[in-house]
């Protein structure tokens, strides 16, 4: 089992949508919207972090 090493809580202006991204140790990561699992894209809110940190950043392979 991997050390948890940043958490994130994103959400939309209205606080309609919740999600949460984890960043593993092992630089492996999981966002609650499952967006890359279920269709293979990296997920709005994703490059929304990416957008407010520059250590935030996602390998090229994993997109399908």
């Amino acid at each position: 089992m991997e050390k948890i090493t940043k958490l994130w809580y994103i959400s939309s202006i209205d606080k309609k949508s919740q999600h949460f991204i984890v960043l593993y140790g092992n630089t492996g990561h999981l966002y609650t919207c499952l967006m890359l699992i279920n269709h293979g894209l990296v997920c709005r809110h994703f490059f929304a972090l990416m957008l407010s940190l520059s250590n935030a950043k996602f390998h090229i392979a994993l997109i399908s």
